[in-house]
């Protein structure tokens, strides 16, 4: 089968982040230790292999179906979740924390034709895992991928973005450095006809411009979070990680029944964390910007109990003095731990989003 006969359902993604049967599923380019060989096996929340006797949810290796594809779609998209940032750290070569923290955003270009897809059906009862699983691998797609890989700010990210393929064509990393993102070319199998990648947005497109080379192979791994039954009972007063990702502000401020700032400007927010007496956090979110996405970590070991709470205290910051809008009292984590902790909204109805490991 040629490239171009086989380049024909490019409109939709391989997988969304829920996948069927209520299952929540991540994609991340396969590392190259990770195979066809590995599915049901356990990985740690950032994505490691788990280690030990017990590291595997597939008591029968039997099970495994293989699935003769003929699917190649094209795709451009921002990274929007911290769990397929950490999918994918690995391979793109960068610390999931890391990036986070230091509010680097990422997107990626990618054509990618799947030849087989190896999978099971994990509609029955997964069994009792060992502590630290949080992901089993549940699917390995077998072909052939290209992908330029973009990241830089968040700002930079979604302008550039945001707006998917729309009027895009030409060079990709012409495109890249317009938009001020840096960016790196994977050829795995797939790369550019003429050595230069060029947007496609046709079927045509994408079979003048890439091109086979070398065999299939593992190429994107699909894994799934250990439902909640079937992992351990969690001790909800454990030393927590605590992140706070973006803080949003009401449209007007309740005080006064008016703007935050003259005009329509938005709110300059600034928020401050204490815990147990002491100042966790002291952040400014940005000029004008609301909501405002921080990404800054609260605490890497922190225990929250109704009678040593977090105590959030949000502004209005201002040259002179800052205005106050109110604050936000967290006196319990949720049990398991999440990328979108979402506290009820504080006295001034200003809502956080939190990430807790």
């Amino acid at each position: 089968m040629t490239l171009a006969a086989i380049l024909v359902a490019f409109s939709a993604p391989i997988a969304t982040a829920q996948e069927s049967f209520g299952r929540e599923d991540v994609i991340g380019l396969a590392p190259d230790d990770v195979g066809v060989e590995d599915i049901g096996r356990l990985f740690t929340r950032d994505f490691r292999p788990l280690v030990g006797s017990t590291n595997s949810v597939l008591g029968d290796p039997a099970s495994v179906r293989v699935r003769q594809q003929g699917r190649t779609h094209r795709e451009l998209r921002e990274v929007t979740t911290q769990a397929e940032v950490s999918a994918n750290a690995s391979v793109w070569g960068f610390t999931a924390s890391g990036s986070t923290e230091n509010a680097t955003r990422h997107a990626y270009f990618r054509v990618v034709e799947v030849t087989e897809l190896h999978t099971f059906d994990d509609r029955l009862a997964i069994p009792p895992v060992p502590g630290g699983a949080e992901w089993y691998v549940s699917a390995v797609y077998v072909g052939r991928l290209y992908e330029m890989h973009f990241w830089g700010s968040a700002q930079a990210v979604s302008g550039a973005i945001g707006g998917g393929f729309g009027p895009l064509s030409g060079s990709i990393e012409a495109f890249a450095r317009d938009s001020q993102l840096q960016f790196r070319a994977r050829t795995i199998g797939l790369e550019p006809t003429d050595g230069q990648a060029i947007f496609a947005s046709s079927e045509s497109e994408i079979a003048e411009r890439y091109r086979a080379v070398g065999s299939p192979r593992p190429i994107l791994v699909r894994y799934s979070r250990v439902p909640r039954a079937s992992r351990p009972v969690a001790d909800a007063n454990r030393p927590r990680r605590v992140t706070l990702v973006s803080v949003e502000f009401p449209a007007t401020n309740p005080a006064i029944n008016a703007g935050w700032d003259p005009g329509v400007n938005p709110p300059d927010i600034m928020v401050r964390v204490r815990h147990g007496g002491h100042m966790l956090l002291d952040a400014f979110g940005g000029t004008d910007r609301n909501p405002a996405q921080l990404d800054r970590l609260i605490g890497a070991s922190v225990i929250v109990t109704p009678e040593d709470p977090l105590v959030f205290e949000f502004f209005d910051r201002d040259l002179m003095s800052h205005d106050q809008a109110g604050n936000l009292i967290v006196a319990a984590l949720p049990d398991e731990d999440t990328d979108e902790f979402r506290p009820q909204p504080g006295t001034a109805g200003v809502r956080v989003v939190l990430r807790v490991d």
